[in-house]
C-alpha cells in the first residue's frame, strides 16, 4: 500500500490549474513532501491502509486506516496540518494549525495502543 499511496500523491503536483471542474490548483512539493514523510513514518509503525486526495485549495489529505479507526491529516500550503480521529464515524478529536512534528505525534502517541489491541485479539 505504500508505494500505492505515495504515488498518488506524487502525481497531485502534476494536476493542472482548474483540474476540478474549472477549480483547483496543484499541492507544492513541500505540501506533497510533507504527506509522503507521514504516509512512510504510519507505514513503519504497523498502519497497512492509507489513502490520500488532492484538496482544490493546493493541499493533500492523507488519510490512515485502522479497524473502526480514520486518521485523517490535511497538509496545507501554509504548511500547517489539521489533524482528525473518527472511530464509528463520530469526531473524537479535531485539531487545526498543527506542525508536521505535532501531527506525527498525534499518531505516534494512538499508534501503540491501535496495534496493540489488534495484535491482542489475534
Amino acid at each position: 500500500m505504500r508505494a500505492e499511496t505515495e504515488k498518488k500523491i506524487r502525481r497531485f503536483v502534476e494536476l493542472p490549474d482548474g483540474w476540478n471542474y474549472g477549480e483547483g490548483i496543484a499541492p507544492s512539493q513541500v505540501v506533497r513532501d510533507n504527506a509522503i514523510r507521514l504516509n512512510q513514518i504510519v507505514l513503519d509503525w504497523g498502519f497497512f491502509a492509507t489513502d490520500a486526495f488532492p484538496g482544490t485549495g493546493g493541499e493533500v489529505d492523507l488519510t490512515v486506516y485502522h479497524d473502526e479507526h480514520c486518521f485523517e491529516f490535511i497538509f496545507d500550503p501554509d504548511g500547517r496540518v489539521t489533524f482528525c480521529h473518527e472511530e464509528n464515524e463520530k469526531e473524537v478529536e479535531y485539531t487545526e494549525g498543527l506542525s508536521l512534528s505535532e501531527a506525527t505525534d498525534k499518531i505516534r502517541r494512538l499508534a501503540p495502543v491501535m496495534l496493540v489491541s489488534c495484535e491482542e485479539l489475534g
